[in-house]
């Protein structure tokens, strides 16, 4: 199994658990930020083009570097919408295992971020220049 591969199945496999332990959403403020991340992960797959998207770290051979839309300041806005996504199943569930799954999904995707950034300079000669242009993962913060 691929290193990238890896990434993908512990994602997923921590989304599944955090799926399973939360329960559905029922306060509004939390809705909120439920919306705010597909909101966010929306205009990024609308960005994107859906013939760039993908789950794995790798990039596509056919790519391109997007820069506009939610990449004009974060370069992983679908890793955020995962994150607050799913921050509000854990604040919903108000238990240590969802704490534990959302740290242990949280170190997973900021190293799956950190392997595809890697490629990305790799692949792309402006990519060094836009990550000074850009944050990592927070607009304005980090």
């Amino acid at each position: 199994m691929t290193k990238a591969n890896l990434f993908v199945l512990l994602q997923l496999t921590l989304i599944l658990l955090l799926f399973l332990e939360c329960r559905p959403i029922a306060s509004f403020p939390l809705i909120i930020i439920q919306l705010l991340g597909v909101l966010i992960g929306l205009w990024a797959i609308l960005q994107f083009e859906f013939r760039n998207l993908a789950i794995s770290p790798l990039p596509r051979e056919e790519g391109k570097l997007v820069t506009s839309g939610p990449y004009k300041w974060i370069r992983n806005p679908m890793y955020l919408a995962v994150l607050l996504y799913c921050l509000a199943l854990v604040i919903e569930a108000k238990n240590l295992i969802a704490v534990f799954l959302y740290l242990g999904l949280f170190t997973l995707l900021h190293l799956k971020l950190n392997y595809e950034e890697g490629l990305l300079k790799k692949k792309y000669p402006d990519y060094a220049d836009y990550c000074k242009r850009s944050k990592k993962l927070i607009p304005f913060i980090y």
